[in-house]
């Protein structure tokens, strides 16, 4: 009986796989290549022939066509509304020594998950039309991927989304992306008038200033749409707009987004920055953002938005802005951090002293006490440490404790604390070698 059981089992596995496989490839019939590494990487071209299908739209832009994928619910549109999503990106561009080296897909990227994440992201509304649109040279459309970033990414999805919105009869839309396509979003934002909110979160939307600090090759970056520029001729309108960062993202810190937010609020958007806790991958916000999206949709308010995030109180914020590690592995590295604090005057953090504690991947290193040095930055206070320990020993930081030397400062000294706590409690610095 064991032995028949052990059979049938193995029987079944093999016949779920042969299924599986044969519902994949009837899934992917007839789709474009960028559903593949390879593809992605490649680019992938298409004729207007064969982009005549409900769930792509043909889009030519100077001289050259792209057919452009996506998915929807099956919801009614309220309102003529529709949330449409744009992932991050899937093809990377290394750096080494501040130059470009050959492109890579990211870690892990299977093209058979995407397919059915990109498929499922559509069903995360119930009262919502809800689409999942591919970016060019990605997840079904063609184009090349690597030339992200560029004017020509928003321009062509600007195109897209008039064509649905008038296959679909639709009078607007929620913008929502992720990461890279976050970055795409701020991008058309003053391209459009219908737009009702947008929703972007972990982007480095002055990818200029992100990209220059960085130390990548200045010839590449300048081609590159910045939002923060962009929104130059943006127009007034009821439209809302969140910029969702987390707590301690390294690829994509904070203080970028909330360049951007501020420059939002120079235009006189009504723009909301929420820096928000989440524990795991602090990068990843997708999911809270694609809910927020859908609530601003149906014409929820900033509270209830609100209410499903862990945001962090802007009187006692700390940001990691700044990550830098200098030196060479045999001869180990030098981490320098910067840091911003919240409203805080100079004469309030005279003396400020913090305890690090540092960690390896055996356990604890130790703990210094060491003086921040304290950089101008208008009402937000800044401030900067280089870790004397060897990079290469640490996996994690984590900061301690707070002190300034006014004996009079108690709601100072609280203030920090929490700040502190706050920060601490959620965001540990993850080095690896």
């Amino acid at each position: 009986m064991i032995r028949l059981l052990a059979v049938g089992a193995v029987w079944l596995l093999v016949a779920i796989v042969t299924l599986s496989r044969s519902a994949w490839s009837d899934e992917l019939s007839g789709e474009i290549k960028t559903w593949t590494k390879k593809g992605m990487l490649a680019g992938a071209t298409s004729t207007e022939e064969e982009c005549v299908r409900p769930d792509r739209v043909w889009v030519t832009d100077k001289g050259k066509g792209y057919c452009i994928r996506y998915f929807k619910n099956d919801v009614e549109p309220k309102a003529g509304i529709a949330v449409v999503i744009f992932q991050g990106d899937y093809v990377a561009i290394g750096w080494k020594d501040g130059k470009r080296v050959k492109p890579y897909y990211v870690p892990n990227y299977d093209g058979k998950v995407a397919f059915r994440v990109t498929r499922e992201l559509t069903t995360r509304s119930k009262n919502n039309l809800m689409i999942s649109l591919s970016r060019p040279g990605t997840l079904g459309s063609s184009g090349d991927h690597k030339q992200k970033f560029k004017t020509a990414e928003s321009r062509v999805i600007n195109s897209a989304l008039d064509q649905i919105k008038e296959r679909h009869g639709l009078s607007g839309f929620v913008l929502v992306g992720h990461s890279g396509g976050a970055l795409l979003v701020a991008n058309l934002l003053a391209k459009r008038s219908d737009i009702k909110c947008a929703v972007m979160n972990s982007g480095a939307h002055n990818v200029h200033k992100f990209a220059e600090d960085s130390g990548f090759d200045p010839t590449i970056w300048a081609l590159w749409e910045n939002p923060v520029e962009s929104i130059a001729n943006l127009k007034s309108s009821s439209a809302q707009y969140y910029v969702i960062a987390g707590v301690g993202d390294k690829v994509r810190p904070p203080a970028y987004q909330e360049m951007f937010a501020d420059a939002l609020a120079m235009k006189g958007a009504d723009v909301h920055y929420l820096l928000v806790r989440k524990r795991g991958d602090p990068h990843n916000l997708q999911d809270e953002a694609i809910k927020a999206a859908d609530l601003c949709a149906s014409g929820g308010t900033l509270a209830e938005i609100k209410k499903g995030l862990d945001v962090v109180d802007k009187r006692y914020r700390l940001q990691l802005v700044k990550w830098l590690e200098t030196g060479h592995y045999q001869s180990g590295f030098s981490c320098h951090l910067g840091f911003k604090l919240g409203n805080y005057s100079p004469s309030d953090l005279i003396g400020l002293t913090v305890a690090l504690t540092y960690s390896s991947r055996k356990g604890r290193i130790g703990t210094e006490v060491t003086h921040m040095e304290l950089l101008p930055a208008g009402k937000t206070r800044a401030f900067q440490q280089t870790i004397s320990t060897n990079c290469n020993r640490i996996q994690e930081v984590r900061l301690q404790s707070a002190n300034v030397e006014k004996p009079a400062a108690k709601g100072v000294k609280d203030g920090l604390k929490k700040a502190f706590t706050a920060f601490s409690m959620v965001y540990w610095i993850v080095f690896e070698n």
